[in-house]
């Protein structure tokens, strides 16, 4: 009875390392998934931002487009967007043409 005993306490034993063992693999899988899924999402999001992100050029043609704006202020304004929020440029492009040197003046104020 001791030595079935023992042989029941030691099948359990083996048990409980297997499931470990599979625990760990499906953790290890399940982190590989995880950190690929992440890497995946920052890839995209950078490409996402390349796409919005306008040209200098288009910028240029855009801001030289607008009634009453100084070479200066074209060049300083170029910049600024170059290195600002694209959501500022496009509001710009959208902006009704009586209304975009101010928005650029503003937006050189900052």
């Amino acid at each position: 009875m001791l030595v079935a005993h023992v042989s029941i306490e030691l099948l359990g034993m083996v048990q409980n390392n297997m499931m470990r063992q599979q625990m760990t693999k499906k953790d290890s899988v399940a982190d590989a998934v995880n950190s690929s899924a992440k890497s995946f999402r920052e890839y995209v999001q950078s490409k996402i931002k390349d796409i919005l992100r306008p040209t200098c050029q288009e910028i240029h043609s855009v801001v030289s487009q607008v009634f009453g704006i100084s070479r200066s202020q074209i060049m300083w304004a170029v910049k600024r967007f170059m290195k600002g929020n694209p959501d500022e440029f496009l509001m710009l492009k959208e902006l009704p043409k009586d209304e975009k040197l101010e928005w650029v003046l503003l937006c050189l104020a900052e």
